[in-house]
């Protein structure tokens, strides 16, 4: 377990310091630029989690008895071991940055969704209606624990496939490079 919480820790640190630099670089300040924030963030943050899967599942693998095979049922559950924890450690990480770094990004958030709907032509009236439904969603525990959940269900996914890769036949030497 130990392994599977530090890589999970460390996916999750490593997304809050990809958040972080983007805040500090200017794109968590304007509704305008939450769009490039966004791909950013999904191509960073993907790249960021199946790094931390490869990873972690190797180290996992090499300690794991080289005379039998390690199935893809193995590498699917360190993958959803490593998901869990970084989406545990995602929660708190979330709840640092909006609550402490960017007290205001829950607020740009919804913003960007009203210009969104506006975007669209969507009717005013429909417009209040869902800014006040999403008001009452708009804490950041609230988006934690939401972030926790997608985190593992897309999380979960991921597995899936990555661990299609991450079977090793009885025999098969580990090999050096930690991404081949």
């Amino acid at each position: 377990m130990k392994t599977y919480a530090f890589y999970g820790a460390g996916a999750a640190l490593a997304t809050f310091f990809l958040t972080a630099l983007i805040y500090f670089l200017g794109l968590h300040s304007d509704v305008s630029k939450l769009s490039l924030a966004g791909w950013i963030m999904t191509v960073g943050g993907l790249t960021i989690f199946i790094l931390a899967l490869v990873l972690g599942v190797r180290e996992v693998r090499s300690t794991a008895d080289a005379t039998k095979d390690y199935t893809y049922a193995n590498a699917f559950a360190a993958c959803f071991f490593i998901t869990l924890f970084s989406s545990i450690f995602g929660v708190f990480t979330n709840l640092l940055y909006t609550m402490v770094v960017n007290p205001g990004f829950q607020d740009l958030i919804l913003q960007g969704q009203i210009a969104q709907m506006q975007k669209q032509g969507m009717p005013q009236d429909q417009i209040n209606a869902s800014t006040e439904m999403m008001r009452r969603f708009n804490h950041p525990a609230i988006s934690s624990a939401m972030n926790f959940i997608a985190g593992l269900v897309i999380g979960t996914i991921i597995s899936l496939i990555v661990a299609i890769f991450l079977k090793r036949k009885a025999g098969q030497e580990e090999q050096l490079n930690p991404l081949a």
